[in-house]
This record gives C-alpha cells, structure tokens and sequence, in this order.
C-alpha cells in the first residue's frame, strides 16, 4: 500500500497548492460518496472522513494561525472558518453514527457536502493572501512532515 507522493513544501504557495489540489480530491470523493448511479459508496465515504480529518488538521496548525498573527481581519476570518469546521465536524460524527445508506445518512451526506463545499470556496479566498507569506525555516521541516503525513492517509491510499 502506498500513499500520494509526500509533496515538499517550501513557501505558503506550495501548501496553498497542496490544500487546493485536496479540495478538488473531497469534492471527487463527495461525487464518488454519493453517486446518483450507484448509490452510496461506503469506501469513499471513508476515504473522505480521514481526508477532511487531516485536511482540517493541517489548515487548523497553520493556516489559522497565521491568519490570526497577520491582522484583525485576519483573525475574524480564522474564527469563521473554525466555526464553519467545528459544525462541519460536528455533521460527520452525526454520519457516522447512521447506517451508511439509510435515508437519513444520505441527506446528511448531501447536507455535507454542500456546506464542505461552500467552506472550500470560502477557504480559497483567504488562501489569495496566504500566496505571499513565505514558511519560516523552523515551520518548513514540520510543514512537509505534516503534508506527508496527509499524503499518506489521502483518499489514493488503498
């Protein structure tokens, strides 16, 4: 079994690219989850669980707190995206909880899947400033190992 490449990154745009690549991979994973043709795929759906799970853990180590430090603009836009997320959290533990494939699971799914959606869209706006911060030396080595870690429980993980 081997994960995603460990992608190196070195400046704020390599992990902006990073986050941004992982959007596209939950919104094929939502698609694959709740396929219209053939019904609720369980193995996608938990592909996805553990991709938004370190998706959110990587945002919420640095992404975050570097929106804080830069201005109170940015720590207001912080604070928003972590309640978007904590509800966000709160809705897959309720998922998980339900039969996967019951009636209820799907609503709760297709609920999910547009507020995740409307959460990454939103992300991507905050995103545009972080392009032009660059990774201090001592983030840098953890930032990687925090990425490797991601890559390897991606949703290509098999």
């Amino acid at each position: 079994m081997t994960g995603l490449p460990a992608p190196e990154l070195a400046t704020a745009g390599d992990l902006v690219e990073f986050l941004e690549n992982q959007h596209v991979t939950i919104r094929t994973l939502f698609d694959a989850a709740l396929s219209p043709e053939k019904g609720i795929d369980s193995g996608s759906f938990t592909r996805l669980r553990g991709l938004l799970a370190v998706h959110e853990t990587v945002e919420a180590m640095l992404v975050h707190p570097w929106s804080r430090g830069i201005s109170e603009a940015g720590r207001t836009v912080a604070n928003t995206r972590l309640a978007e997320e904590l509800a966000l959290t709160t809705g897959l533990e309720q998922l998980e909880a339900m039969a996967v494939g019951s009636p209820e699971f799907i609503v709760g799914l297709a609920a999910l899947r547009s507020a995740t959606l409307e959460h990454c869209r939103l992300d991507l706006r905050a995103r545009v400033l972080l392009r032009a911060w660059e990774i201090p030396a001592p983030l840098a080595g953890p930032v990687s190992i925090g990425a490797r870690a991601a890559a390897n429980r991606g949703p290509l993980r098999t």
